[in-house]
């Protein structure tokens, strides 16, 4: 169990879990709900996710995380889109690479300038 925590611990290991529950675990979930795609569509892929971006671009940023991390959710969720939804959904891998990238550039621009 300390071996887990240890492990948790790590920031990119703690990204990985986070974006399997968002990317994997809750959308079969919402499926077995019977959550309508609209609203799955827009409060999971685009609200929620889009949020978990922002702050994974705040956080490797704030932590000095490497640059790979903010590849972590865009890669399982593409992956698990793949199998899963339809093409368009593809384009969302990208769309949550960008929200990442971005949030970690103005991240960076505003602490520059505040110092």
């Amino acid at each position: 169990m300390q071996k887990i925590k240890i492990l948790v611990r790590k920031r990119p290991v703690f990204y990985g879990l986070i974006s399997l529950i968002l990317a994997v675990v809750v959308p079969i979930l919402c499926t077995l709900l019977h959550v309508p795609k609209a609203v799955r569509i827009l409060w999971l892929f685009l609200v929620i996710d889009t949020l978990f971006c922002i702050w994974v671009g705040y956080d490797i940023q704030r932590t000095n995380q490497r640059w790979w991390s903010m590849l972590i959710f865009p890669i399982i969720f593409l992956i698990f889109a793949f199998f899963k939804y339809n093409d368009y959904v593809y384009w969302l891998s990208a769309f949550y690479l960008g929200i990442t990238y971005l949030t970690l550039g103005l991240y960076q621009k505003n602490k520059h300038t505040t110092n």
